[in-house]
């Protein structure tokens, strides 16, 4: 038994693998749906009293194939990139189901 985790983002695209196949996408098709545009990593150091924190920020925008890219922010001391990645693919999926006319995005 294998105790390796995979990464939010690897789940997604694995998500999106499987669709591909049921679907019948070709493979290129499938990895351009898996891939993210644009991602900016911003590193803020904060005074706190004697001490610099530097606090790290990440937006991550995944498609505009449908429109404007949407998504919130996600506030926890715990986020990484991989999670950004991971939300920002799954708004891109949730705007397309309801037919709504936009791409995904995710800050944090």
């Amino acid at each position: 038994m294998s105790t390796t985790t995979r990464s939010a983002f690897d789940e997604v695209n694995e998500r999106i693998s499987q669709a591909g196949a049921i679907l019948g996408l070709k493979d290129g098709v499938v990895q351009a749906l898996q891939q993210c545009e644009r991602e900016v990593v911003v590193s803020i150091p904060l005074r706190r009293g004697d001490d610099v924190e530097v606090l790290t920020g990440y937006r991550v925008q995944h498609s505009s194939a449908r429109g404007p890219r949407k998504g919130g922010i996600r506030f926890h001391q715990d986020v990484d990139l991989d999670e950004v990645r991971a939300l920002a693919s799954l708004m891109t999926w949730k705007t397309a189901l309801i037919d709504v006319p936009f791409g995904g995005a995710k800050g944090g």
